[in-house]
């Protein structure tokens, strides 16, 4: 019989980094997006029409980054658990 060689807890802390760096991420979209809507009607940095349908547009463009960032969640949530159950396999194993 072949051996399978799983180092799980490397597995693990990669699946814990990517869900950090997810939630980092998350953050800094959530600024940088709250930036962008606040400019023409709190800050006063850029207001008009152009200001306005850039604000529209970028509140389109933001969905597609918190897709990204769910994304993200998922294969890092899947790492962890997939090396949670190799765990759980070898231990009723042995």
């Amino acid at each position: 019989m072949d051996n399978i060689n799983v180092d799980t807890v490397k597995l693990k802390e990669s699946g814990i980094d990517i869900l950090n760096l997810a939630k980092e991420l998350n953050e800094q979209i959530e600024m940088f997006f709250s930036r962008i809507s606040n400019m023409s009607s709190n800050t006063r940095e850029w207001v008009g029409n152009n200001a306005n349908e850039f604000v529209r547009i970028s509140n389109i463009e933001k969905i597609e980054y918190k897709k990204l960032i769910q994304t993200l969640n998922s294969y890092g949530n899947f790492l962890v658990n997939a090396a949670n159950n190799y765990e759980e396999c070898i231990k009723n194993m042995g």
